[in-house]
């Protein structure tokens, strides 16, 4: 009875090693029992420090178990920052490692290169979350870079390294730091809008654009209508076209679309005699010229001299391209030319 009890009890206690095994192996496995090592920069974002002052990172890795030596390399932008060998020292906070046995600096390129560990003659890592190097950084520009952890250039094996007493590299993931002193972007918005028919480019809508920048916005008129004026935050700014936002504010840019009723010589001379009303032909020499081509044309058509009526009209035409953008406006002579080949092809 005894020898089966005895049985017994080792059958029950071999199975539950053998249940305690695969559970810690179904653990590893799922990742349940290992949590994930972190390398990372504390504190992850550096800001607003000015320049010729300085700030203190740490570089540190969480969930560790036995970590005993690392190697790491971290890059940053050489014109914004610098540091030097005397600026590389063992963390500050326990627990964190006391031995820095390589370090290397180049500032015109902007990386470090630093090995820490356990203290010789100390034979065991350290577990949790562990302090590997504590770096003063000077603050020579203005701008943002981030504070990158990289693979070492000079060899295949990946880095950074993080090592247990028995010299197995850790798996671990890392997250970068930030250090930025760039003064906050000032933006505005431009609102496009028509009035009438035809579009613009860019189309009508918001856009966010950043201080002082110059935006073009063009006009495109339907068929048969023309850009009459641009309004600017509800004021008259005249008919140029393209027109130029400057963004020194939000604006609200309207373009106004005409009409246009035109296609025979009278509705020509019409347009001509309203254009230079309107102030869109400025010179009176020029507005003369133009309409005595056009009465010319007129009357040779009168005379059914059509080939001669459509000379007249190309030189109408090479008058409005000579003065276009200068005693004409833009929009007005484009109108003036469109509706003049539009007569032409109609005789």
């Amino acid at each position: 009875m005894r020898e089966r009890r005895r049985k017994n009890l080792a059958w029950t206690l071999l199975v539950t090693i053998l249940i305690s095994t695969a559970f810690s192996v179904a653990l590893i496995d799922s990742g349940m029992g290992n949590p994930e090592v972190v390398l990372y920069v504390d504190p992850p974002e550096v800001l607003d420090v000015d320049i010729g002052d300085s700030f203190d990172i740490y570089i540190t890795a969480s969930d560790v178990e036995d970590l005993f030596l690392t190697e790491i390399y971290l890059s940053w932008d050489p014109p914004l920052l610098y540091t030097d060998i005397d600026s590389i020292n063992p963390g500050d906070v326990a627990p964190y490692l006391e031995q820095i046995w390589i370090e290397n600096v180049n500032n015109d390129e902007g990386w470090l290169h630093v090995s820490t560990g356990r203290p010789i003659g100390v034979k065991e890592g350290l577990s949790g979350t562990v302090q590997i190097a504590k770096i003063t950084f000077l603050v020579e520009g203005e701008g943002s870079c981030d504070l990158h952890f990289y693979d070492n250039p000079d060899t295949t094996e990946v880095e950074p390294r993080l090592k247990n007493s028995a010299g197995v590299d850790m798996e671990r993931t890392i997250e970068d730091g930030y250090f930025s002193n760039a003064p906050p972007v000032v933006e505005y918005t431009l609102t496009i809008a028509v009035d009438g028919f035809g579009t613009t480019d860019p189309a009508p809508g918001d856009y966010v654009y950043p201080e002082d920048e110059v935006v073009e916005v063009d006009a495109i008129p339907d068929s048969g209508y023309m850009l009459d004026h641009w309004d600017l935050d509800t004021v008259d700014v005249g008919d140029a076209d393209p027109y130029f936002v400057t963004m020194d504010d939000d604006h609200t840019l309207t373009a106004y679309f005409v009409e246009i009723t035109v296609g025979t010589i009278d509705s020509l001379i019409d347009l001509v005699e309203e254009f230079y009303d309107l102030g869109y032909i400025d010179d009176a020499d020029i507005k003369e010229s133009l309409l005595n081509k056009l009465y010319a044309a007129k009357a040779k058509i009168e005379r059914s001299q059509v080939k001669t009526a459509q000379n007249i009209l190309g030189a109408f035409i090479h008058h409005c391209e000579a003065q276009y953008g200068k005693h004409i406006t833009s929009a007005a002579a484009e109108t003036l030319i469109s509706e003049a080949e539009h007569v032409i092809n109609n005789l």
